[in-house]
C-alpha cells in the first residue's frame, strides 16, 4: 500500500495470495485494504494494485483447512504470514532472504508419500493392504478386510470370533514405511490415521473388559464407546505406547512417539485421557488427566510427564496434508522431511540455530519444498544418490 516493496517482494506477495486465494480473512483484508488505497492515492501503481485484488477476488474458491494462529497473524500485519512457499529464517532474529538456490542436484525429483501398509497377520503372513482385494476373508485369523476407497481399510471380526471369547491373545500388526501413511477402521468401529514409519498392534480378538493396543511411531486416534458382553458401554480403550500408557473411553487424539524424538506427545482433542508412565509392576502411580486442548510430554528418560496448553493445528497438520512448523529446528523439520520422502540427511556445517516458521502442503515434491527452504540464504540443500540406502536417495544439508 505504501508503494515501497521490492520486485522480489511483490512476487512473494503473489506467492502468498495464490495459496490463501480461498481464505476469508485474506478476502477481508483485501475489501477493506482497497478504498483505503484509492483514498490516499498511494503511490503504488493503481494497475498494479488492482492486478493484486482481481488476481485474487476472481479465482476459483478452494477448500483448505484454515489454521486460526495465521489468521491472527494475517490480521495483525495486513498480508505477512509465513506460509506456503514464503519461510522466514530465525535464529535469535529475523534475518534477511535470498532467492539462493542451487540447480546442480544429482538426481530426479523425489514424489512425496502416498496411501500405503502391510497388514502382518499373527500367523506371520503378510498382506499388501494397497494391493488387497476390495473385500476379503481371512478365515485362520477371523479378520474380514474391506477396502471402502484407497488408503483405508475397515476390520471386522468373525461371528466366531466375537463369541469366542477364551482364545489366547495373538496380534496382527499394520505397518507404514516411510513415505507412507493408511486409516484403519478397527473391530471395535474406531478409527486411527497412521503417519509415515510407524504401525499399530491390535489382538485377534479385544477382551471382554478392555480393548488393547499397541503403538510405534505416530497416530490419530478417533475413539468409540463400547458396549461389553453385558452390555455396560464403558470398556477402556488403551494404548500402549513405548513406556508409556494411555487410557480411554471415547475421544479424540494424538500420539507422536518416533523413537528418534526424546519424549512421547500425546494431545488430546476432546474427550478424557489419563497418561500413565511404565507399564505392569513398573507402572507409576503418578499420572495425569489430560482436558481437550492440553498437551503431555512424556520424557522417556526421566519419565517425567508435563502437561502443556496445545497447539492443535501444529499437532494435526500431518493428518491434514501439511508441515507445520512453528519457529522449529532445522534438524526436526528435516526428520519429517525423512519419513515422509524416504530419504536419508547428512549435515555439513552447524545447523543448530536454524529455524524455521511457516506452513508447507505436504503433496509438493521434495525439491520443490527444499528450493523455497533456500530461499533464506541459510541452507543450501543437495539431493544425491546413496548406494547405502534402499531407495539410493541423500538430502545433504550444508549452512551457509
Amino acid at each position: 500500500m505504501k508503494g515501497n516493496c521490492t520486485d522480489v517482494e511483490y512476487q512473494e506477495l503473489i506467492a502468498l495470495m495464490d495459496f490463501l486465494k480461498d481464505d476469508p480473512v485474506l478476502h477481508e483484508l483485501l475489501d477493506e485494504s482497497w478504498p483505503i488505497l484509492i483514498e490516499n492515492e498511494s503511490t503504488l501503481p493503481i494497475d498494479r494494485a488492482a492486478a493484486i485484488y482481481q488476481r485474487i477476488v476472481k479465482e476459483p474458491q478452494l477448500k483448505h483447512r484454515m489454521f486460526h494462529k495465521w489468521k491472527l497473524y494475517a490480521a495483525a500485519s495486513l498480508l505477512l504470514v509465513a506460509i506456503g512457499t514464503i519461510f522466514y529464517f530465525y535464529t535469535d532474529n529475523l534475518l534477511n532472504r535470498s532467492q539462493t538456490y542451487s540447480k546442480n542436484a544429482s538426481i530426479e525429483d523425489v514424489e512425496p508419500g502416498t496411501t500405503k501398509a502391510i497388514l502382518t497377520l499373527a500367523s506371520g503372513k503378510k498382506i499388501d493392504l494397497n494391493n488387497a482385494a476390495i473385500d476379503m476373508q481371512e478365515a485362520q485369523s477371523n479378520l474380514r478386510i474391506r477396502k471402502p476407497n484407497a488408503g483405508s481399510v475397515t476390520l471386522s471380526l468373525s461371528e466366531y470370533a466375537n463369541n469366542n471369547l477364551q482364545n489366547e491373545v495373538e496380534w496382527n500388526t499394520i505397518t507404514t514405511p516411510k513415505g507412507g501413511m493408511f486409516n484403519i477402521v478397527l473391530p471395535d468401529s474406531s478409527q486411527v490415521f497412521l503417519n509415515a514409519s510407524s504401525s499399530i498392534s491390535f489382538p485377534t480378538n479385544f477382551a471382554q473388559h478392555e480393548r488393547e493396543i499397541k503403538l510405534t511411531g505416530e497416530a490419530y486416534f478417533e475413539v468409540e464407546r463400547h458396549k461389553d458382553i453385558k452390555g455396560n458401554s464403558n470398556v477402556p480403550f488403551i494404548v500402549h505406547v513405548g513406556s508409556q500408557l494411555i487410557e480411554v473411553l471415547g475421544t479424540k487424539f494424538n500420539v507422536a512417539a518416533y523413537t528418534e524424538t526424546p519424549s512421547i506427545v500425546t494431545t488430546l482433542l476432546s474427550g478424557a485421557v489419563k497418561v500413565t508412565m511404565g507399564q505392569g509392576k513398573e507402572q507409576s502411580k503418578d499420572a495425569v488427566i489430560l482436558k481437550p486442548g492440553e498437551q503431555s510430554r512424556a520424557n522417556k528418560n526421566s519419565h517425567k510427564i508435563t502437561v502443556h496448553e496445545a497447539d492443535i493445528e501444529e499437532s494435526m497438520a500431518w493428518k491434514d496434508g501439511y508441515f507445520l512448523f512453528n519457529n522449529e529446528p532445522l534438524k526436526q523439520i528435516m526428520e519429517k522431511i525423512t519419513r515422509w520422502y524416504n530419504v536419508e540427511v547428512s549435515y555439513e556445517g552447524n545447523v543448530d540455530s536454524i529455524r524455521f516458521l511457516g506452513i508447507y502442503d505436504r503433496s509438493k515434491s521434495l525439491r520443490k519444498l527444499l528450493k523455497d527452504l533456500e530461499q533464506t540464504g541459510k541452507v543450501h540443500f543437495d539431493l544425491i544418490p546413496d548406494e547405502n540406502t534402499t531407495k539410493g536417495r541423500r538430502v545433504i544439508v550444508t549452512a551457509r
